[in-house]
């Protein structure tokens, strides 16, 4: 008999590839061995969801608020189901191939509530926020996220606002985790000779990019967004010095 764990990979993966009565499948195991497993229940109430079972989805996401009734999860698709608006990943696997300095894989720091991690779904489009040191990433509705690493946040910020652009996808997420895809869709000219995902070597053989990473926080402009993530921001710089 498959193990929690191995069924738990199996309902993801099978999201993953929109294989809803797979994820089905998955679930149900799941929750025959362990019949309150909310994130389960949730996955379960989600698949129903794409293959139109309606009521079965509804009936799932209700079992939720009866174990928890503040679950964030269960009442937006609850709230979603009574209003018509269905959503559906826009996912395929080949879209979370990595090409070299044009797209990646980032594991995000600084991350939200585990309720909020495991409200996503695989393949949905999230949104780039540069800030005074980092990059954080959000919802299409102004969710928070959490936050790219340092380096990679300089390194991108310089070229959102020299006008590069980028698709970002969530590529995989779980209680305590959440990797994103991150693709370069348009370089502006004033990028030509810069890679948006470049190696220390290739940065240093980029023309005019080694002052520019030096002089990366001073270009970066501090007041591009303000929220209540800068406050932590800055706290986090003052216990690093």
């Amino acid at each position: 008999m498959p193990t929690m764990q191995v069924l738990e990979t199996t309902a993801i993966n099978a999201a993953k590839k929109s294989d809803w009565a797979a994820a089905i499948n998955a679930n149900l195991e799941i929750l025959n061995s362990s019949a309150n497993n909310i994130p389960a229940l949730n996955r379960l109430g989600f698949a129903y969801l794409q293959l139109g079972k309606l009521r079965k989805a509804s009936q799932t996401f209700n079992e939720v608020l009866e174990l928890d009734k503040s679950n964030l999860i269960a009442k937006r698709q609850l709230e979603n189901i009574k209003n018509k608006i269905i959503t559906t990943p826009q996912f395929q696997a080949q879209n979370f191939v990595e090409e070299p300095s044009k797209s990646k894989i980032i594991a995000l720091n600084r991350l939200a509530s585990k309720q909020i991690l495991e409200s996503l779904h695989v393949g949905q489009e999230l949104v780039l926020k540069p800030k005074s040191r980092f990059i954080s990433v959000e919802t299409l509705d102004k969710q928070y996220l959490g936050s790219m690493p340092e380096d990679i946040s300089l390194r991108l910020s310089k070229l959102i606002i020299d006008g590069n652009r980028y698709l970002c996808q969530l590529h995989s997420s779980s209680s305590n985790s959440c990797t994103i895809f991150v693709r370069e869709t348009y370089q502006a000219p004033a990028n030509r000779h810069r890679l948006s995902f470049a190696s220390v070597y290739q940065a240093d053989k980029e023309e005019n990019i080694g002052s520019d990473l030096l002089l990366l926080t001073d270009d970066v402009p501090m007041d591009i967004i303000q929220d209540e993530m800068d406050d932590s921001d800055k706290d986090s710089a003052a216990d690093d010095d």
